[in-house]
């Protein structure tokens, strides 16, 4: 099957889909990494093999009202700079089971307040303050 159009629609970087199940409230989705696009955490150099992988789930956005679960198969990598270990993956903390942007989305959501979210890394300040919002209000203004 192929399974690009959804690629496309869940703009995820280094990533291909390599299988999908979908229930009455959940889609599921096998990821992978291919060969070649392998990326050393540390170094940041490219692998074209690794030495094993293992598999990782973690939540993200919906997807048509259904909770959407990914299964990723990441690598093990012993790079020629001395690390050994998975690689990162770059939509994913290692700390949480669900990617970034449902981290960020949750606590968007979630925390109105703006307490929380200035403890996770990345999380854009613009959300929290309204800048963005109001510099987009302004733009609109300016054009009418």
């Amino acid at each position: 099957m192929d399974f690009r159009a959804i690629e496309q629609i869940l703009a995820l970087p280094r990533v291909r889909i390599s299988r999908m199940k979908q229930t009455n409230d959940k889609i599921y989705l096998w990821l992978y990494i291919p060969e070649g696009q392998h990326i050393c955490p540390q170094c940041g150099q490219y692998h074209h093999h690794v030495e094993a992988s293992d598999e990782i789930t973690v939540r993200d956005l919906s997807i048509l009202g259904k909770e959407c679960h990914l299964l990723i198969s990441r690598g093990l990598i012993n790079c020629s700079c001395s690390f050994k270990g998975y690689e990162q993956i770059e939509f994913i903390n290692s700390l949480q089971p669900v990617t970034n942007r449902f981290a960020y989305f949750s606590l968007f959501y979630y925390d109105t307040s703006g307490l929380f979210a200035p403890q996770v890394p990345g999380y854009p300040k613009s959300m929290l303050t309204g800048e963005e919002s109001e510099a987009g209000i302004q733009t609109l203004q300016n054009v009418a």
